[in-house]
C-alpha cells in the first residue's frame, strides 16, 4: 500500500510540472558559497542520486546545504509548524522539482538542481531550450532592432546553446548565464507574452532551427558585438578549434566603433605581473603588437620585460588581462607615448561568427536572416527543426515508475 501511495504521489507531482520539450539544456543561474534559500505554496519533490522526498507543507520557506555527503533541507521557523524541520538526503547532487519556486525574486517553473562543488553551491535550471532563448534573446540583442536580425541571432543562440548541451554533459552544467556563454534572465521565460513583439516574432518563426556543418554536426555559432570591419576564425583568435577565416563586413567598417585605452607603465606591470609567472620576477618593459591576423586583429603580443626576456602571448589573452571592458576588441595598435601605452582599436567583442551590428545592417537593407546566417556562417547550413519527443513530465514519469 505504501508503494501504490508512493508511486501515486510521484506520478501526480511529475505531471503537474510544466511540460518540457526533449532539447533540454542546463544553465547556471548562481552559484556562491551560500546555502541556497526557497519558498513556494506547492508540492516540493526533492532527489538525490541515493534518496528522495516530497514536502507538502503551506506556505514553505526551506534552506538548503551542504555538510559532509549529506543536504540538509531545512525548513523556515516562521513556517506554520511549530518544531522546526530538517531534512536529510544522502548523494552528490539534489534535484528539486515543484510547479514554481520563488528564488531571488524570481519565480522558477522548471526543474532546477543544486550541486556543491569547491566550497560552492551551484544552483543549475534544467529547461526547454525554446524557454531558454526568451531569457536569452532580448539580452543578447535589442528587441528594437530589426526583426530580421533578431531572427539570426535566435538560430546562432540556439546552436550555440545545441552545441554546448552536447559537449558538457559530464559537468553540472551547460551554460553559464553571463557572457562567458549567452546573457541570461529568468524575468523573460515565464510568460510568452512577457517578451517585446519583435522577441516573440523571431523566436516563434525560427522554432527549433539550427545551424549543422557538412558533417551534420551541430555548429559552435560564436557572435559578437561590432566586428569593427571584419571577422575572424576562433583558431586565429584562441587556437582552438578550426573554424572560417576572416569575413569582411563593410557595414562594421563604417560605423564609428572607434575606442582608445591608455595604460601606465606601473598598472600595466601590476596586471600582467599577476597573471603571467616569469622567472626572477622582472618588470614590465615594453609592449608591442608582434603579428597581425587577416582581419588585422592583433595574434601575438610581445611583452618584454626588465631582464630581457621575452613573452609572447595571443591579442585575446591581453584582453582578458586588462578587461574586455577597457580593450573592447584586439583590433587594435598600441602606441608608447610619455611613458604611458595607448591601445586604440575598433569593435566590440571576440570578432568570431555573426557580427551583431553588422547583422543589422544587413537587415535594414532588406536581407533575410538567411542571408545574415550564410554571410557569418558560410560552411554551416540551415536545419530544420528536431523530431517531437514526449514532454519531459512524461519522461520522469515513467523513470519514478521504473525506480519503485
Amino acid at each position: 500500500m505504501n508503494v501504490i501511495c508512493r508511486l501515486f504521489s510521484v506520478l501526480v507531482l511529475v505531471m503537474s510540472f510544466r511540460a518540457h520539450g526533449a532539447e533540454t539544456v542546463r544553465v547556471l543561474l548562481n552559484e556562491e558559497n551560500q546555502p541556497m534559500h526557497f519558498s513556494t505554496q506547492y508540492p516540493v519533490h526533492l532527489k538525490s542520486d541515493q534518496s528522495e522526498l516530497t514536502l507538502n507543507h503551506p506556505k514553505m520557506i526551506f534552506k538548503i546545504s551542504r555538510e559532509g555527503n549529506m543536504w540538509l533541507i531545512r525548513l523556515a521557523e516562521k513556517n506554520p509548524l511549530k518544531t522546526p524541520l530538517v531534512y536529510s538526503l544522502q548523494g552528490k547532487k539534489l534535484f528539486i522539482q515543484s510547479r514554481s519556486l520563488h528564488w531571488d525574486s524570481s519565480d522558477i517553473q522548471f526543474p532546477v538542481s543544486v550541486a556543491f562543488k569547491k566550497g560552492r553551491y551551484q544552483l543549475v535550471g534544467h529547461m526547454d531550450i525554446e524557454d531558454y532563448l526568451k531569457g536569452v534573446l532580448p539580452h543578447e540583442m535589442p528587441s528594437s532592432w530589426p526583426v530580421e536580425a533578431l531572427k539570426a541571432q535566435a538560430v546562432a543562440s540556439r546552436s550555440y546553446a545545441l552545441w554546448k548541451a552536447k559537449h558538457h554533459e559530464s559537468e553540472n552544467y551547460d551554460l553559464r548565464s553571463n557572457i562567458l556563454d549567452q546573457m541570461f534572465r529568468l524575468n523573460k521565460i515565464n510568460e510568452s507574452t512577457s517578451s517585446p513583439l519583435h522577441v516573440q516574432e523571431a523566436l516563434q518563426a525560427t522554432r527549433g532551427m539550427f545551424l549543422k556543418d557538412d558533417k551534420l554536426n551541430v555548429v559552435k555559432t560564436y557572435f559578437h558585438s561590432d566586428c569593427g570591419g571584419a571577422t575572424d576564425g576562433a583558431r586565429n583568435v584562441w587556437g582552438t578549434e578550426n573554424s572560417q577565416g576572416s569575413i569582411r563586413d563593410v557595414a562594421c567598417a563604417k560605423r564609428s566603433s572607434g575606442w582608445q585605452s591608455q595604460w601606465s607603465l606601473d598598472t600595466l606591470n601590476k596586471k600582467i605581473s599577476s597573471e603571467f609567472v616569469i622567472p626572477g620576477m622582472p618588470a614590465l618593459k615594453d609592449v608591442f603588437v608582434r603579428t597581425q591576423l587577416k582581419s588585422e586583429r592583433a595574434e601575438w603580443v610581445d611583452l618584454l620585460f626588465s631582464n630581457g626576456v621575452l613573452k609572447r602571448v595571443r591579442g585575446e589573452d591581453i584582453r582578458r588581462v586588462l578587461g574586455y571592458d577597457k580593450i573592447k576588441s584586439t583590433l587594435f595598435a598600441i602606441q608608447k607615448k610619455d611613458g604611458n601605452f595607448l591601445f586604440s582599436g575598433r569593435g566590440f567583442g571576440h570578432g568570431v561568427g555573426l557580427c551583431q551590428h553588422g547583422a543589422r545592417a544587413m537587415a535594414q537593407a532588406g536581407q533575410t536572416f538567411k542571408d545574415i546566417l550564410t554571410h557569418y556562417y558560410p560552411s554551416a547550413t540551415l536545419r530544420s527543426p528536431l523530431p517531437a519527443q514526449p514532454p519531459l513530465g512524461e519522461i520522469e514519469a515513467n523513470r519514478a515508475v521504473s525506480a519503485l
